[in-house]
């Protein structure tokens, strides 16, 4: 069994930035864009006084590697917890377990 030790999740709600790939005139943009507020769960990286890094996946094998990362800017964080996570027992990678 592989045990996963001194991980934090973090749940964020942010105000997405918004993209739009189209030529516009200048009339076109006079009113605001709608931003929507996104909810994230996930392995908390790191956190530095800008960006908050989450990764939905981690492998915890030979020191541990993320996967579906996410970079967050603080100025679009409307609430940040944390969440410290208690010794967790894994079979080791590539061991479904069936």
């Amino acid at each position: 069994m592989l045990e996963i030790t001194g991980k934090k999740f973090a749940v964020v709600t942010w105000e997405d930035s918004f993209y739009d790939d189209s030529f516009h005139k200048d009339a076109e943009l006079e009113h605001e864009a709608e931003s929507y507020l996104i909810h994230s769960v996930g392995w908390l990286i790191r956190e530095t006084p800008i960006i908050v890094t989450i990764a939905m996946d981690f492998e915890g094998s030979d020191g541990g590697s993320y996967r579906e990362v996410k970079r967050i800017r603080k100025e679009n964080i409307r609430s940040l917890r944390i969440i410290e996570v208690a010794a967790i027992s894994a079979p080791p990678s590539g061991n479904t377990g069936a």
